[in-house]
């Protein structure tokens, strides 16, 4: 019996060996489905902790997601194809390794996609980052009350210089895409715009930072609603987060009566050496921990085109207020 389930481990083991491990993207693949694995070079699909997978010139540059994948690495070669990659609905992709290291003179692009209600992820763990000439577009959700594709930054991962794109519900009733910086995760020198939703969907795109994660040098752009009723994008800092020194760029809504982008800090959270700007009806809600922690204070636009200086309030941070004409 002990011989039988050795050669059962080893058979296993064996399989697992024939369809993972690190692998180059073919020249000519049969398909676009990741974990094809005649799709690779050698025949193996990358999925699994160590594995790296790689891209150079194909002819088959759109690639998408079928399962859950788990890897250290996509790594673009110097000589790599624009490609891009995309977590279907139902799928993650999660880098527990270096992340993205894009080589090529090329942008390479990730999409998280969203469906009739699922959506699909990308995840940094680890110390992956998201590398550098690399942009992510999150899709807004499908269907009523269903949130759109997400990614999560955990443990001590980055956004690198990458940019993203994160936009409100589509369908009826819809809510936003999203991501989520914790533990002590950055958005490092990113570039982030969140994007109201769909004049007939109810919520916008969103980031959250969470526990001691921060924003860091990024630049992150909130606009505002479409029309009234439908939902803006917002930015919140919960916890003891951080702005950091990054500019975030607060914008109204879109046509009268439309709610502007919004930003909100909570809990301990701070802003030490951040650039907000609020424009139009761009709201900021914040706790201001070096002058009182038990006072609120809500700042919104105070000035408009034809009178007035702004009274403002923020943690140690340069605002700019101005107002849409």
């Amino acid at each position: 019996m002990k011989s039988f389930r050795l050669a059962a481990l080893f058979s296993l083991l064996f399989v697992h060996s024939l369809i993972a491990g690190s692998a180059t993207w073919s020249a000519n693949p049969a398909n676009s489905d990741w974990s094809t694995a005649a799709n690779w070079m050698p025949n193996t699909v990358p999925n699994g902790r160590g594995e790296v997978a790689n891209f150079a010139t194909s002819a088959q540059t759109a690639v998408s997601l079928s399962t859950y994948v788990k890897v250290d690495e996509v790594h673009f070669a110097t000589t790599s194809s624009p490609f891009t990659i995309t977590a279907e609905a139902n799928t993650q992709l999660t880098f527990t390794g270096a992340g993205i290291v894009n080589d090529s003179g090329e942008t390479q692009h990730f999409v998280n996609a969203a469906a009739e209600g699922a959506i699909g992820c990308i995840n940094f763990a680890a110390s992956a980052s998201a590398g550098e000439n690399v942009s992510f577009l999150c899709q807004g959700g499908m269907k009523t009350f269903v949130l759109g594709g997400c990614m999560f930054f955990t443990e001590a991962s980055d956004a690198g210089t990458a940019s993203f794109t994160v936009n409100g519900g589509v369908a009826d009733g819809a809510r936003g895409a999203y991501l989520d910086f914790s533990d002590t995760a950055s958005a490092a020198a990113g570039t982030f715009v969140v994007n109201g939703s769909m004049p007939d969907a109810i919520g916008g795109g969103f980031i959250n930072f969470l526990d001691t994660a921060t924003a860091a040098n990024a630049t992150v752009e909130i606009n505002g609603a479409p029309t009234p009723g439908s939902g803006q994008a917002f930015l919140q800092f919960f916890e003891e987060s951080t702005l950091g020194e990054a500019t975030i760029v607060v914008n109204g809504g879109l046509t009268p009566g439309a709610e502007g982008g919004l930003v909100k800090m909570w809990g301990q959270s701070t802003g030490p050496g951040a650039r907000v700007e609020l424009h139009g009806n761009g709201p900021l809600t914040c706790r201001p921990t070096t002058i009182a922690r038990s006072t609120w204070v809500v700042l919104m636009e105070r000035v408009s085109s034809h009178s007035g200086e702004p009274t403002s309030l923020l943690v140690a941070a340069t605002l700019t207020v101005s107002s849409r004409e």
